[in-house]
Order: C-alpha cells, then structure tokens, then sequence
C-alpha cells in the first residue's frame, strides 16, 4: 500500500498483474475505495509465455512504456513440505513459478524499456 501511494504521488500508471483476472479487479476496486488511482488490474501467469507478452503489449499500447517492475509472484507449493516425500513435479511447479518465471517476466518486459 505504501509503494502504490508513493507512485500515486508521484503520478505513475500502476498496473497490478494477477493470475485471476477477476480476483485482481477485486483488488483494485478495493484499492480505488481507499483513494489510490492510476491503477489497473491486468491478467498475468509468469510461467506461460504467451500471457507475458500480452500483458508487456497491454502496458506499451497503454502506456507507451513501463518505468518500473516490481515483480513479487510466487507461490508456496504443497505443504508441509518433505524432502523425502514431495514429488519433483510439485518442486518443479515452484521452481517454474518463483525462478523462471520471475526470469521470463524481468527478460520480456526489461526488452520492452531497451526498445523504447
């Protein structure tokens, strides 16, 4: 909340990028209720390719371009965790989210600032 207020104040487009399209307009209109604006909730899944682009192209057609990235997706796995227990397809899950989509997100729209 406090980053969102520092960029309002300093009059950058804020656009919040969720999995669940839905759940993130939730949480931008809860964000509008308690004053911020310039904000906007765009669909996002760092580990598919294709919705990375999309999102890069709603920002550039939108915007024209993007100042700063704050990447924080991520998720936990199953839990409680075993390290005899937990399959390497739940691991490779996190893995994909946390590591390489983080990589594949910061890569596709850190070209879209070298264009520009």
């Amino acid at each position: 909340m406090k980053q969102q207020n520092n960029f309002q104040k300093k009059g950058l487009f804020v656009y919040l990028g969720s999995r669940d399209l839905v759940k993130g307009k939730a949480t931008v209109k809860e964000l509008n209720e308690k004053g911020f604006q310039n904000i906007k909730a765009i669909e996002i899944d760092v580990i598919n390719p294709q919705s990375v682009l999309t999102a890069k192209n709603i920002v550039e057609n939108e915007q024209g371009k993007l100042d700063i990235l704050i990447n924080n997706a991520g998720i936990l796995g199953i839990n409680p965790q075993s390290t005899t227990e937990t399959s390497v397809d739940d691991i490779k899950e996190v893995f994909e989210t946390n590591f390489f989509g983080v990589i594949n997100v910061t890569q596709t729209f850190f070209r879209a600032t070298e264009e520009i």
